[in-house]
């Protein structure tokens, strides 16, 4: 439950950041040519993002969970993790194009996705470990 809740609030979190990244201001935009208004960038890109996290970085987590003990080592795998997945995805992509500082956005991207995955997971269990114990406290 844990991992989901972290997932699904990562693929919000991530996709919002994108979407800051990627919007342009209506002053800046040219007359005659269509922009994606913010609403349509976050819906489309949770489209996207939503199931990679709730796939891939859910099982990343507990791969890590399973075999590495120690807050930063996990940190170590998720990032590497994140980078070399959007890498390969990138790559496959690609197949013919092989563009160098397009595979290297991908692989900054991944990284930057799996941090944020991270340290949401880091939050949400501080937030459910103080939750349980109010209700200890309580009963």
């Amino acid at each position: 439950m844990l991992r989901l809740l972290s997932a699904t609030v990562s693929a919000i979190i991530f996709t919002a950041l994108l979407c800051l990244l990627q919007y342009t201001p209506k002053d800046e935009v040219e007359p005659g040519v269509y922009h994606f208004g913010l609403g349509e960038l976050f819906t489309i890109y949770l489209i996207y993002i939503a199931p990679i996290y709730l796939t891939l970085g859910i099982g990343v987590s507990w791969t890590a969970d399973q075999y590495i003990r120690g807050k930063f080592r996990k940190l170590r795998a998720y990032v590497l993790s994140g980078a070399g997945i959007t890498g390969l995805i990138a790559i496959l992509a690609m197949q013919d194009d092989f563009i160098l500082p397009a595979l290297l956005l991908s692989v900054l991207l991944g990284a930057a996705a799996a941090l944020v995955y991270w340290l949401t997971e880091l939050w949400v269990g501080r937030i459910c470990k103080k939750s349980r114990h109010v209700h200890r406290v309580r009963a």
